[in-house]
């Protein structure tokens, strides 16, 4: 007989031995017998809560893969925990916004919670809700407040509490959203990489050593220009900038 024991997901305890048991060719054996006998020889708390019977997978030397054991068993634990991320945030925010009274809070959650409800039951939708779909969700409906901010803000005083509920809104929507780089950041990691680079503000607008010598009498000069996109052949053309951005 073979046996391979791992940690497995319990609602309770968090984790619990679950054993993996080969029976030898002819043997038979119950789930409830393997761990009856392990409770007669170690303690309660070492005994396996389940036993499930099957081949073993190993390596080619014969070593038991205990992590593929493992893998299978936390696997739709993993993807439970991450589906319910950013909702389960939600319906707590949603919760303790009630007891508080905090009513700004409360109608922010209930709006992105029907915005997701009505995304999930749309028709011929068929994907997965996710923390993908939520982002996408709160996305659309912060872009939506930006809009209508820039309406109310254009009335000056009468507009002045539509548009200070619509910023509050619109922070909270970008609590749960992935954070860019402001221009002043940008700016920076654009400098230093130009700096890394050796390139250099002056050689803005000057065409290559290479365009001068195939064009001495500045022949075809604007077409060399269009090419370098404004800038030297060997400068910082725009999709160079957005490889050292990304970079």
């Amino acid at each position: 007989m073979e046996c391979a024991v791992v940690a497995v997901p319990d609602d309770k305890w968090g984790e619990r031995p679950k054993a993996f048991v080969t029976l030898k060719p002819g043997m038979k054996a119950t789930e409830g017998e393997v761990i009856e006998f392990c409770r007669q020889h170690i303690a309660h708390f070492k005994c396996p809560a389940a036993v499930e019977f099957g081949d073993l997978p190993k390596t080619s030397t014969g070593k038991v893969q205990k992590f593929v054991l493992r893998d299978k068993e936390w696997k739709g634990q993993r993807e439970a925990d991450q589906l319910m991320a950013i909702e389960q945030q939600l319906t707590d925010t949603l919760t303790q916004a009630i007891r508080a009274k905090d009513t700004r809070t409360a109608d922010v959650v209930r709006m992105l919670k029907t915005r997701l409800q009505e995304r999930r039951t749309a028709k011929g939708f068929t994907g997965q809700v996710d923390d993908a779909l939520l982002l996408d969700v709160i996305g659309a409906y912060r872009k939506q407040l930006q809009k209508a901010l820039a309406e109310y803000e254009k009335l000056g005083e009468r507009g002045a509490a539509q548009a200070a509920q619509l910023r509050f809104e619109i922070e909270f929507c970008e609590r749960f959203l992935p954070r860019g780089l402001d221009v002043t950041a940008l700016r920076s990691l654009v400098q230093e990489r130009a700096r890394s680079l050796g390139y250099h503000r002056s050689q803005a607008g000057r065409p290559s050593r290479r365009r001068r010598h195939e064009n001495p009498q500045g022949t075809g000069r604007r077409r060399g220009r269009e090419k370098d996109c404004g800038g030297a052949a060997e400068g910082l053309t725009g999709s160079r900038l957005l490889v050292l951005v990304l970079q």
